[in-house]
């Protein structure tokens, strides 16, 4: 006698490929076959919530309403992180853009202060040689010309990374001569001197770039005989050639601000003081005596 075949020794004997097509056919159902009972269970996957969506839920349950991230110690952005990204720019001490600095802590870092420098010594040795005629750009002699010129100088320290604030130059040097005339410069721009030749100079703003090549062979009694001071100065001495005295120079706070950018606009990185003697056809010509400048500046971070 044959068995009769039940329907769940059926399906237990066919193959599964079933559970396939069922997931073929329906889509987002998932079916479980049992062998004794067939088709047993379905699971609807498509309505369990996304992870995204259930991590606004949550931030949506603890009433967080998202909102410009801002520097105040709080999620404002509903994003789990507090004052993330946020930069502000200071102001240097030149007026222009400064260092970037970050909010921690609900507050903006400090943005730099200018700092004081020690005093630095700016020293001139005498010169007692005559001009070097006709080498180095300098013209043969002339009676009344600016025909030659001897140059010396010196650098201003400042650490590496900054910007020079302020400048105040004053004499430790009693006493100085000179011999024709003396010029003093800053990255170049005239700042002081014992004649007027700024009519003959490029203007820069409010002050003026010194070069030899623009008053070489010059006339000096076409020239007004007076001491030059840059704008912006509030003490300003220096002798009239050939004569004795004292030497020094500072400057009002806005025109030592204005003379910082120009002389900074020339060098960013260095900061070189410039004596310059001259001569028209003496033996004695683009000569002085010993000059010791004591130079007090201010400085301030960089970004």
């Amino acid at each position: 006698m044959h068995a009769t075949q039940t329907t769940a020794d059926t399906l237990g004997n066919r193959p599964r490929c079933v559970v396939i097509l069922a997931v073929l056919a329906f889509g987002c159902q998932e079916y479980t076959i049992s062998a004794k009972s067939g088709v047993e269970s379905t699971i609807d996957t498509a309505t369990t919530t996304p992870a995204a969506d259930q991590e606004t839920a949550t931030l949506e349950d603890t009433g967080c309403r998202a909102e410009d991230e801002v520097c105040d110690g709080r999620d404002n952005d509903c994003d789990g992180e507090i004052d993330e990204n946020l930069w502000q720019a200071c102001t240097n001490c030149l007026g222009g853009p400064g260092k970037t600095v970050q909010c921690l802590d609900g507050v903006y870092e400090p943005c730099p202060v200018p700092m004081d420098l020690d005093p630095q010594i700016l020293d001139f040795p005498e010169t007692v040689d005559e001009c070097l005629w006709g080498t180095l750009g300098n013209l043969t002699p002339v009676d009344g010309g600016l025909q030659a010129r001897r140059d010396q100088s010196q650098r201003i320290w400042v650490p590496d990374g900054t910007l020079l604030c302020s400048l105040e130059i004053e004499s430790t040097t009693k006493v100085i001569q000179f011999d024709d005339h003396l010029f003093l410069t800053l990255n170049g721009i005239y700042l002081l001197g014992s004649v007027h030749i700024q009519p003959l100079l490029t203007p820069i703003e409010e002050f003026y770039q010194y070069r030899w090549t623009d008053i070489a062979g010059v006339n000096n009694n076409t020239l007004v005989q007076e001491v030059f001071c840059a704008s912006g100065y509030s003490t300003c001495e220096l002798p009239q050639s050939q004569t004795k005295g004292t030497v020094s120079l500072a400057f009002s706070p806005s025109g030592n601000q204005a003379l910082m950018e120009a002389a900074t606009d020339l060098s960013s990185s260095d900061y070189v003081v410039g004596l310059t003697m001259t001569g028209d056809n003496d033996r004695s010509d683009c000569q002085h005596s010993g000059l010791r400048l004591e130079a007090r500046v201010t400085y301030e971070e960089r970004d």
